[in-house]
């Protein structure tokens, strides 16, 4: 991978745990994201215009329960993501089974390298 590889990107990031977030954000702002928005629970992400994302990390779980709603939306969207988890059940995402995910902890190039990949692959169904 390139040393930007989301260069001009706008990348959301559906996260509960604080540091956790401002750590990806960070990350996404050093791998060039122009954009960097983080929530933090399913009620937020239901009114987010997704036509200004192109890209996204969310954890499985958050404050206010599971994020497979959310996660349902960005898939109508067309919008690329990865799933960041620290625990997942069995049956949790089916699903899900064709969206990459990472296990926290993770480490950071991991990550970025992830959710590149992840941006590559899903450019020739992305919107325009």
């Amino acid at each position: 991978m390139t040393d930007f590889p989301l260069a001009g990107m706008r990348i959301l990031v559906i996260e509960d745990e604080p540091l956790i977030a401002m750590d990806i954000e960070e990350l996404c702002r050093e791998h060039g994201a122009t954009t960097v928005s983080c929530i933090r629970s399913n009620e937020e992400a239901r009114t987010l215009d997704l036509t200004v994302v192109d890209a996204a990390i969310v954890d499985l779980i958050v404050v206010d329960g599971s994020t497979v709603a959310a996660a349902t939306l960005l898939r109508e969207a067309n919008v690329p993501f990865i799933f960041s988890s620290g625990h997942t059940r069995p049956g949790d995402l089916r699903d899900f089974s064709d969206i990459p995910r990472i296990d926290k902890p993770f480490s950071g190039a991991a990550l970025i390298d992830l959710l590149a990949a992840t941006i590559q692959g899903g450019k020739a169904s992305r919107r325009p």
